[in-house]
Formats: structure tokens, C-alpha cells, sequence
């Protein structure tokens, strides 16, 4: 399926002189391009590619300094009969489209924590992606990082400023970013919904593997190298991350990942037809949503294909509650939860990269009180004085959500990744900006985001606090954090040019990088408390066995 030959690529390259291959091309080096080249090289026009790809020919735009390409179509609009259908190849246009708009975000409810996330332009007719690249390319072709963004299965866009280019690109990388099918959209079934076909449900994992096929099959053509992909996401992106690199389908289709706070234990991957105590199927969450918006008759399935989307949004669910949207287990894309075969076999052991904030447990804030006390009523008071001493309940049952919930499944993660995987890093983000420290004594969840794209103008500007700015020593920690990232992408390997150095995590070892005010070496992060609750977690797998 790959449209542009690696070999065509390179005779065309060969044949440009080293300033044109991305500046005004000669008509007579064009012709004779023509004349040596098979007819899918790439071309440009006043200093502008004409990328030819799989759907057709395009242009991009310049912006903060790097060439973008804006809503790529790179699957057909999943609307009408295609709604809860895997995704569809992408119709194919003639002539040179000019690619300088971003394609709608997904639909979804208003998150109640961002004002970025309030978007006006929402559609169903969204799987786009972005590309960002060089204006001037060298003579090889450049890593690829492909970023899943985050926000529960249920928020968020590609598009979104603090996933822009501008900061990575002029590493040395080129940046894809794309939008996938979310909440009821992304993750749905229903008895008699989709009984013919051999996957259902897993849309949010059936559009993210589409966007990798689409990467491979294209960013040669955009001067990037489709056999040095890195897929990385942050919280529910990177929970896809360590979805796709549980899938057998992915394999192949990226080289190394990065996993951002996306290895909780709060997501677990639910089964399509089977429910389980505290984790109802995706057909049982159907059965819900049908009942909860009154829908009555013997074409139910029907009448929810053909239900306007807005309706079927009224049955948002919260990504905390035991049901929720996300990827489900259905055996064949999914063939179970990672926690549950990451021991024993991980699909796609690429070089990966691990890590969390030290303050996730923020998110609890916006739960209800009733499951906070959950928490803190599970275990044995005594035990929880002996970890933590005299804290709130408040500050107590968020130890207990982060330790129990966060760092101890991230753990047996990474144990398991330092068995299977050539290499493994782990990190803890724990550096707070200047101005927020003032008010915060950790690194919120999402907090390294603009750290990690060198997008910091763009958090400031989405700051409840009025005046909000980084300062410049924010921005110099941003500059190293994203060279981290960048030389990961790289060569699978984030040390170099002075930076601290990072070693690999062992079972031996167990070192992290604290990603501190000053960076420094932590070995058994939490070794105590997060030993603890190894031993509920295993009295707990063996009682319910």
C-alpha cells in the first residue's frame, strides 16, 4: 500500500540540487526529474511541495516558521451509515488541494476543566490529521513523531494550539497529530448493531491504527522516514499507546513509543459482550445509554444510527465512572487488558519511554466525595497511618488513588517492558512553573505537555490565573524536556548534548529521572508504599480466581 517508492524518493532526490529539494525548482531539472523518476515524485511550486499522497495532491502552509498541512482526510467521514463502522478509506480528489485548515474535532461535551477544549465547529466528519514539517529538508529522511492526544476518550482535538509543531519540528522531526472517533462515537455497541462485522466497538482503536497506516503509507513524502516512527500520547493518548502496543494489528507500524501518565488502573479494558463486577460490557453500556434516552421498539439499533449526534451526547459518561469510553478488550484488536498480558507477552516490545506527574491524583478533586471515601475505607486505617502519617482525608484518599491506581500499576508495567523491551526509560515530572509554584507544591496531571512541545505561550494563554507567563527559566526547561523527547524519537536513546543523563530502567536498577527543579537520578520510586499495594493487588487476584 506504500504509493510513494522509497526508490523513487531517492532517484528524485539525487537528480535535485541540495538547496531545491525544498525551494523553486527549475522547469528543466522538473523535466528531466519526469523523464528519469517514475510519475509519483514529489514536485514544487513556488516554493511550496505539491506532496502527492494517497488521496490525492496537496500543498501546505507556512506558519511560526515550519510548513503545516492541515486536515488531511486520512479516512472517510464515519456519519450515516459509516457511524460505528471501522473506518473507511478516504475518497480520493484530482487536482492540488491547498491543505491550510484544520479538519472539525470529534464530538464531544464541553470539558468542565479547560476553556481550550471548548470547541463551536464539532463534527462527526472528523478523521483529520496534521502534518507539520522543515521548510528546507536535508538529504535524509527525518524521525517521525505521531502524537494521540488526551482528554478521556471523551474531549479534545488535534488541533489544539499546545499540540502545534512550531516547537519540535525545528529539532530535527516531523510532527502528525490526528483526531479520533470519542466518546459515545468511539466506543459503542449494541445487540444487532454491527452483527456481521468482524470488528465492532473499538472505533477510538480502529481510527488510530487507520492513522498509522495512513502515516506509513504517506510520510515519505513529506521527507519523513516511515521505518523510524514514534507513536506518543499523554493520559487517555497514551493509555491508546499502550493499547496499540498490546495489538497484534500495530505491529510494524511504529518503531518506539512514549507513554505520558497513561498507565492507570482506572481505565480498564472492558470486555464486548461479557460484564464483570465493576466493569460492565460495551454492550451493556449500550443497552444503558438505549434506556437512558428512551428509545423503545424492535429497530433500537437502528434508531440509534440514525439518532443526531447532539442526543446521544446527553449520555456522556465520566471517564472515572464505572462506565466509560475507551479501548475495549474485544479479543482480536484488543486481545485482552495489558495488565493482564504485559507480564507475559508484550505484542510490539519497541523502545519505550515512561512516565508520570507527581500530582495526578489533582484529577480526584473533581470526583465525587462518596468515591474518595471509597478509597480511603478499603484499607486498614492503621496500615494507612503506618504509609503516610496524619494527612486530610482529602490529601489521604489522593496518596491512596495515585499509589494504588498510578504508580504501582506503572510500575508492573515497567518491570514488564524491562524484560521484553530493548530498552525502557522512566521518568516522574515534577517540575512546577515558576509562577505556579506559588501554588501548587506538584506537577498536575498534563502539566509536561507544554514542556515536552515547547508550546508554553499557548498554556499560558489557557491559565485561570489573569497575566499569567513562563518565565524564561520555564522556557530553558522546556528546551531540555523536549530534547529528551526529540532524541528518543531519534535514536531511541533521550541522552545527549549535556542534558542530565537518563539511564535505563532494569529490574536490577529501577532508576527514574526526576524531572525536578534540578534533575536528578531516584532508584525504587516509592518502593514502600507502592509494595503495599503489590500485596492487595495479588491477595485481591487470587480471591477473585
Amino acid at each position: 500500500m506504500h504509493n510513494l517508492n522509497q526508490s523513487v524518493i531517492q532517484c528524485c532526490q539525487r537528480l535535485l540540487p541540495p538547496k531545491g529539494r525544498r525551494g523553486v525548482v527549475q522547469v528543466v531539472i522538473l523535466a528531466a526529474m519526469l523523464s528519469a523518476c517514475s510519475d509519483k515524485q514529489v514536485l514544487t511550486v513556488a516554493g511550496n511541495e505539491v506532496i502527492q499522497t494517497t488521496v490525492g495532491e496537496m500543498t501546505g502552509v507556512q506558519e511560526q516558521g515550519i510548513m503545516v498541512y492541515k486536515g488531511i482526510p486520512y479516512a472517510a467521514p464515519p456519519i450515516e451509515a459509516l457511524r460505528w463502522k471501522p473506518p473507511q478509506a478516504a475518497q480520493k480528489w484530482s487536482g492540488t488541494r491547498n491543505m491550510n485548515s484544520y479538519g472539525a474535532p470529534c464530538m464531544q461535551t464541553k470539558a468542565p476543566w479547560h476553556k481550550e477544549h471548548q470547541f463551536t465547529d464539532m463534527s462527526e466528519d472528523c478523521l483529520y490529521m496534521n502534518v507539520y514539517t522543515p521548510i528546507e529538508a536535508g538529504d535524509e529522511p527525518l524521525p517521525v513523531m505521531v502524537w494521540i492526544h488526551g482528554g478521556g476518550f471523551s474531549w479534545e482535538s488535534a488541533s489544539m494550539p499546545r499540540y502545534h509543531g512550531a516547537g519540535l519540528v525545528p529539532q530535527g522531526v516531523i510532527l502528525v497529530t490526528f483526531n479520533y472517533r470519542l466518546g459515545p462515537m468511539g466506543s459503542f455497541d449494541y445487540p444487532g448493531l454491527n452483527d456481521g462485522d468482524e470488528f465492532r466497538g473499538n472505533y477510538v482503536t480502529m481510527d488510530q491504527l487507520a492513522a498509522l497506516h495512513w502515516v506509513n503509507d504517506n510520510i515519505g513524502a513529506f521527507g519523513g522516514d516511515r521505518n523510524n516512527i514514534t507513536l506518543f500520547g499523554e493520559s487517555a493518548g497514551g493509555w491508546s499507546v499502550m493499547t496499540l502496543l498490546s495489538a497484534p494489528l500495530a505491529k510494524g507500524l511504529f518503531h518506539k513509543a512514549i507513554v505520558q501518565s497513561g498507565t492507570f488502573n482506572t481505565m480498564p479494558s472492558r470486555d464486548l459482550t461479557i460484564s464483570k463486577p465493576d466493569n460492565p460490557s460495551l454492550q451493556a453500556q449500550g443497552l444503558y445509554i438505549a434506556e437512558q434516552l428512551g428509545l423503545k421498539g424492535e429497530d433500537i439499533a437502528e434508531q440509534l444510527r440514525n439518532l443526531p449526534a447532539e442526543e446521544l451526547l446527553k449520555i456522556q459518561l465520566s471517564p472515572f465512572g464505572k462506565m466509560s469510553y475507551g479501548p475495549i478488550a474485544d479479543g482480536k484488536i484488543l486481545p485482552a487488558d495489558p495488565l493482564k498480558i504485559w507480564p507475559e507477552k508484550i505484542e510490539n516490545p519497541v523502545p519505550m519511554i515512561m512516565g508520570l506527574t507527581s500530582l495526578e491524583g489533582i484529577m480526584l478533586s473533581i470526583m465525587p466525595q462518596e468515591i474518595k471515601d471509597e478509597f480511603v475505607n478499603a484499607y486498614d486505617p492503621a496500615d494507612l497511618t503506618e504509609l503516610y502519617g496524619d494527612l486530610s482525608p482529602d490529601e489521604l484518599a489522593r496518596h491512596i488513588w495515585e499509589d494504588s491506581l498510578v504508580y504501582e500499576p506503572t510500575r508492573r508495567y515497567l518491570r514488564a517492558a524491562a524484560r521484553q523491551s530493548p530498552a525502557v526509560y522512566n521518568y516522574h515530572f515534577d517540575y512546577v512553573a515558576t509562577l505556579l509554584s506559588l501554588f501548587l507544591d506538584g506537577a498536575p496531571h498534563a502539566s509536561e505537555l507544554g514542556y515536552v512541545f515547547r508550546t508554553l505561550p499557548s498554556e499560558a494563554e489557557n491559565m485561570p490565573i489573569p497575566f499569567f507567563f513562563f518565565t524564561d527559566r520555564d522556557k530553558k526547561y522546556s528546551d531540555m524536556v523536549s530534547a529528551y523527547w526529540v532524541a528518543f524519537a531519534k535514536t531511541g536513546n533521550p541522552n545527549g548534548d549535556g542534558r542530565p543523563h537518563w539511564p535505563r530502567f532494569t529490574n536490577d536498577t529501577e532508576m527514574t529521572l526526576e524531572l525536578a527543579k534540578s534533575p536528578h537520578l531516584v532508584q525504587d520510586l516509592l518502593k514502600r508504599r507502592l509494595d503495599f499495594y503489590a500485596g492487595a493487588f495479588e491477595s485481591k487476584t487470587i480471591m477473585s480466581e
